[in-house]
């Protein structure tokens, strides 16, 4: 049994004893798997999404990716269209007019061509104009009150007056030829063709060509706008390293891996309101991970270290933004998950405990004691005094 490979003491492998049992190749991988503190019971983790949690969505995405690939290997082009659906879901636009783009890049919409096909109705014909079945391309492109919405458009990449591609060809040609901001009016303009297109079949009521354009321009240009507030408004950004407030204790941490196969290492800084150091770590971890798990794992050293000094309020920092996303969103699904599962039942015994990301700037004091690990080649800690070669670095924090 795997249990019978860690040592219950030091809650390690036992290195002895796995390089004992397996293959030096199969032994150095072993090792390299990370430990949980906490000895958790066995779980099964779904490692289709980052929360480790099965959904359809996410079990369709394997799916895909399986079909993909299949395909890929069948034909030596792949999907023609595969740059348009990696940019669909990045456009700046709503999710509801992306879901319809997709779906009429699919031939995925209810025309009535398509509703005639599936055997629920004979009436093949376009309930707009009255004259030519009702496909993906007449509906949003060639009948005669689309042809006037697109006439609105004065930078029309396709110039429609005279429709030549299909639905999926023209979202292709303006992705290949121009902006992305055209592509993003032209689906605009195709959902709120489509938006009316359903007022007429469902609720007997029509726009008129100048208010489905101004429709189309109103869903795009106000979506931006709010994307671009969020980002552009001030943001207090740190100048420098920040004491915490009174009453809370600041855990910096920082993790570092060696490049040609040495044991990664980790630093812990934790001080109060006034700066003073209350405790500082530099540990020599006993295998080389990776640079994300090393940061999980020094995320998770430095909330032990405040659980042994029982602080009752913490803030930990850490300049790896995806490990802290990665505990503010519980992100279980991965190798690193039983790490984070730990941090998370960790936080629930403080009184507060909450993670932020730092500038690699205003972190330097954790990544010496990080490398200080590495320099030495061993683990030591510190209570209640400032270890001397990152005095220093203190003083100009406090500075």
């Amino acid at each position: 049994m795997v249990s019978a490979l860690i040592d219950p003491l030091t809650k390690w492998w036992n290195v002895s004893l796995v390089r004992a049992t397996f293959l030096p190749f199969e032994a150095d991988s072993i090792l390299r798997i990370p430990l949980s503190h906490s000895m958790p019971e066995d779980k099964l983790i779904w490692l289709g999404n980052n929360r480790g949690e099965f959904t359809v969505k996410s079990a369709y995405h394997i799916a895909f990716n399986l079909f993909e690939t299949k395909k890929d290997g069948e034909c030596s082009s792949g999907d023609p269209y595969q740059s348009l659906w990696k940019k669909l879901w990045h456009l700046n636009l709503p999710a509801k007019v992306k879901i319809f783009a997709w779906r009429a890049c699919i031939k995925g919409l209810p025309t009535m061509e398509a509703i005639c096909n599936r055997g629920i109705s004979s009436n093949r014909g376009c309930p707009i104009c009255k004259k030519d079945p009702e496909c993906i391309n007449h509906a949003l492109l060639s009948c005669d009150f689309p042809t006037l919405v697109w006439n609105q458009w004065p930078e029309n990449p396709l110039g429609t007056q005279e429709v030549r591609w299909s639905f999926i060809d023209s979202a292709m040609f303006i992705l290949s030829h121009h902006s992305q901001q055209d592509l993003e009016l032209f689906f605009g303009i195709a959902w709120a063709i489509w938006y009316n297109r359903n007022k007429v079949v469902h609720e007997d009521g029509c726009l008129s060509h100048q208010q489905v354009w101004q429709l189309a321009k109103s869903v795009v240009e106000d979506f931006n706008n709010v994307v671009d507030w969020d980002f552009s408004q001030p943001r207090a950004l740190p100048i420098k390293w920040t004491p915490p407030p009174i009453g809370i204790f600041k855990v910096n941490v920082d993790g570092a891996t060696s490049d040609h196969g040495g044991n990664s290492s980790v630093g812990v800084i934790v001080r109060d309101c006034t700066g003073q150091t209350v405790a500082a770590s530099s540990t020599l971890l006993k295998a080389c991970y990776s640079a994300e798990l090393v940061e999980i794992m020094a995320l998770l050293q430095g909330i032990l270290l405040a659980q042994d000094l029982h602080l009752p309020r913490v803030i930990l920092e850490s300049d790896a933004l995806v490990a802290i996303q990665a505990i503010n969103n519980k992100y279980i699904g991965s190798s690193s998950g039983h790490l984070i599962l730990e941090i998370l039942h960790i936080r629930s015994s403080f009184e507060s405990c909450s993670f932020q990301h730092i500038s690699r700037d205003f972190n330097e004091v954790a990544h010496e004691l990080a490398h200080y690990a590495c320099r030495t080649g061993n683990s030591q800690l510190w209570r209640g005094v400032t270890p001397p070669f990152i005095s220093l670095l203190i003083q100009l924090d406090a500075a």
